[in-house]
């Protein structure tokens, strides 16, 4: 039986609102990193001095020619994380059992574990099942 997924609430929107702002700071800082120093070669140690200094002032401005596309990839992988998150969402119902397990009652385990062959007897234990054959 389908069930509706649970609509999003204002305070859901605004809440991932508020979690994108410091992802694109920080894909924003990334950009400017690329072209911090213009005579090296892009590593990734010239990156991270780049940021540290770029946190160390953070009011500066970074803008550059890789600042829109970086803004643009990372909204694109934020809103399909967003999008897979929300369309896997489950509607359950408390006390339903979903899934392969059931409740059984003592009763229904012993007539699935008991031994039909009356020629042997079987005695389980943790880690194997042992079978008693009679010998006559």
């Amino acid at each position: 039986m389908y069930q509706n997924h649970k609509r999003i609430s204002t305070g859901s929107v605004l809440i991932i609102i508020l979690l994108f702002i410091p992802i694109a700071y920080a894909a924003y800082l990334l950009a400017g990193a690329l072209t911090y120093y213009p005579g090296k070669p892009i590593s990734v140690l010239t990156i991270y001095a780049a940021l540290q200094e770029e946190i160390s002032s953070p009011s500066d401005n970074y803008y550059n020619q890789y600042t829109i596309p970086f803004l643009l990839a990372v909204f694109s992988v934020y809103v399909l994380l967003w999008w897979l998150h929300i369309l896997t969402r489950h509607s359950l119902m408390v006390g339903k059992e979903y899934g392969d397990s059931k409740f059984a009652d003592p009763r229904q385990i012993n007539n699935t574990l008991a031994d039909t062959s009356k020629s042997s007897d079987t005695i389980l234990v943790k880690t194997k099942l042992v079978k008693l054959k009679k010998r006559r």
